[in-house]
This record gives C-alpha cells, sequence and structure tokens, in this order.
C-alpha cells in the first residue's frame, strides 16, 4: 500500500538534541513528498507555535501533531484536540510539582500555550529556546483553558525520577520524553495519528513514522511502517525485534553484484549512490526485487536534490536519504 503520510518526532530524531534549525535539505525533501502526494507530520511534544516556526519553509507542505497528541493543526487551523479531565492534569501537576524534590518545574498546556510552574532551574530557557508561547502561573486554576498535557522538567535528568511518576499516572500515559521531560495526557502519539488518519481518511498501512523515546512507542505501535532510531534506549530496540537491517554499501558502479551480496547477507535495505550511473542503479533495483530487498539512494554531493529525487522515484528507487557529509560540517563549524 501506498504511503500517504510521513511522521517523525523532532527532538532526539529529526532534530538533535541542543539544535535549534532543521538543515535546509530536510525542507526539499518535504516539498518533494508534497508535490507527490505525501503529507509530512512533525509529531511532538512541542506546542504548534514552536512547530510552526520550526517547519515555517514548509508550513503549507505540513499537518502537525503537537502535545504529543493533544493538539492537531493543518493550514493554521486546530482539526482536533483531545484534553485531559481538568481535575486530573491539575492533580497530576500539584503531584509533579510536591514530588519532584525541589527539583521539578511543571509545564502544563493550552491549544498553543505554555503554562510554566517555575523555580528557575531551566525550564524558562528551554522554552524560550524552541520559540513556545508561554505563561508564567503559580498554580494550575490560573490556566483559562482546556489542558492538553502536563510535563516536569527535571534539570538534573529523569533517571532518578522516572519510576517515581511513570507507574503512578499510566491512566495518563505517563512516559520519558527526552533526557529532562516527562510527559503526561490523555491522549497520545498514536490517538493524535489515529486522529489525523480519521480525519484525512488515510489507513493506518498508509503511514509511515520515525521516533526514538518512549513516548512514540503509541505512533509505532499503529502505523503500518514504524522506524525506531539507532541511539534509542535499548528497551525501546528491544520492543521492536524485527530489526530492519541496512547495508550502507554506498554502491557507485557492480551496482547488481554488490547489491546481491549485501541482500545475501541479510540486508533489507541496501544504498546506492545517487551520483551512480544509470546502469548501475538499474542493476541494484534488479538485485532489491529479485531479493525481496529494498534500495535506498544516498544523495550525498547530489547538486539539484529534487529533480534526482524525483528521477529515482520514477526509476522505483524506494527511499531516499539527504545525506550531509560529516567532514564538510566539521569544516563549517570550524570556519
Amino acid at each position: 500500500m501506498a504511503i500517504k503520510m510521513i511522521c517523525s518526532d523532532i527532538d532526539g530524531t529529526l532534530l538533535q538534541y541542543g539544535r535549534k534549525k532543521l538543515e535546509g535539505e530536510i525542507f526539499d525533501q518535504i516539498r518533494a513528498l508534497h508535490d507527490r502526494g505525501i503529507l509530512f507530520c512533525p509529531a511532538s511534544g512541542r506546542q504548534y507555535t514552536s512547530l510552526r516556526l520550526l517547519f515555517a519553509p514548509v508550513a503549507d507542505c505540513c499537518v502537525f501533531l503537537c502535545e504529543n497528541g493533544g493538539v492537531l493543526f493543518k493550514d493554521e487551523h486546530c482539526i482536533a484536540e483531545n484534553p485531559m479531565p481538568r481535575a486530573l492534569a491539575e492533580e497530576i501537576a500539584h503531584d509533579l510539582w510536591d514530588r519532584s524534590d525541589g527539583q521539578g518545574e511543571v509545564m502544563l498546556s493550552g491549544q498553543n500555550c505554555a503554562y510554566l510552574m517555575e523555580r528557575g532551574l531551566g525550564m524558562l530557557d528551554r522554552i524560550q529556546f524552541i520559540g513556545n508561547r508561554y505563561k508564567v502561573i503559580s498554580d494550575p486554576s490560573e490556566i483559562p483553558e482546556e489542558i492538553v498535557k502536563v510535563s516536569v522538567y527535571l534539570h538534573e535528568g529523569v533517571e532518578k525520577y522516572a519510576d517515581r511518576f511513570v507507574p503512578r499516572w499510566q491512566q495518563a500515559n505517563c512516559a520519558v520524553a527526552g533526557p529532562y521531560w516527562i510527559d503526561t495526557t490523555t491522549a497520545n502519539k498514536g490517538v493524535g495519528v489515529e486522529s489525523l488518519c480519521r480525519v484525512l481518511g488515510f489507513a493506518h498501512d498508509e503511514v509511515m513514522a520515525f521516533g526514538d523515546n518512549y513516548n512514540d512507542v503509541a505512533m509505532l505501535d499503529l502505523v503500518g511502517t514504524p522506524y525506531i532510531m539507532d541511539g534509542a534506549a535499548a528497551p525501546l530496540r528491544a520492543r521492536y525485534p524485527q530489526a530492519c537491517l541496512l547495508a550502507d554499501a554506498k554502491i557507485m558502479d557492480g551496482g547488481e553484484l554488490e547489491a546481491d551480496m549485501c541482500y545475501q547477507a541479510g540486508a533489507n535495505i541496501t544504498t546506492v549512490m545517487g551520483l551512480a550511473n544509470p546502469g548501475t542503479l538499474e542493476g541494484a533495483l534488479r538485485s532489491a526485487r529479485r531479493c525481496g530487498g529494498r534500495l535506498l539512494a544516498d544523495m550525498l554531493n547530489v547538486t539539484d536534490l529534487t529533480a534526482q529525487a524525483a528521477h529515482l522515484h520514477d526509476m522505483g528507487v524506494d527511499l531516499i536519504c539527504v545525506h550531509n557529509a560529516t567532514d564538510v560540517l566539521d569544516m563549517q563549524r570550524t570556519v
């Protein structure tokens, strides 16, 4: 079944922790996907304002899953909302505040505003860094709208507190959401993707998703084509034992022979260079089809990404990888 929507977690998956901006090549690929009728969906615990800013160049090509599925936006409009029961949200907020040993700061999320109970431990800096709209409060009762998510920011890291909060608040899908965050919401990314599929008329099998953390599990379990990042926690990698093995052969010549060797060694996906000559590409494709594998084109040093991606797609290449050379990035950082 053809893919109609690609959902990706942001922090730790598409955007490495500590980075503020996405690489421009990602936008080129989102536009290319859109031209082929495939929606891109940033799926994040961030609010809409932050995600809209991050994806501003291609916002019209995206549908946004915000607040871990609590709020969904398309074309600047909220198309679905999954709020928490008010009493439950306030109870969780007080518990996270009171039982974090003075080391936790609490964020309660509305449709497009973060309400912060802060102690000066770094949460406010983080919220400003990612571009959230926010208001500082002293008590959840001050919030004038429905609450879709309650989170605790732990500046020392989540390790000491995960066992304290995650089992206690399973009724609110409590999960570790990053090195410093634990989230609760009666929605989750799976609920969010389910809502999007219903509104947009997509089947679950027509959705691909990428994630790296515990708050991605419901989404990964729902979609037809899930991918877990290699850097994910060991229990998450164990949850998906049928790992997809990629042989990063970067084939530039001898396409059919080299691809055969990769697939016969157990690879599910083999890489060929997007710059390879047509005979090499066609040979690698023949091998992929005969062996039941998939072929990924590595676009390193391709000058016209959009045109070449379209050509490779028309040839039948299964996956396109936008690749920034590490050596080039290292040189740019030292300039």
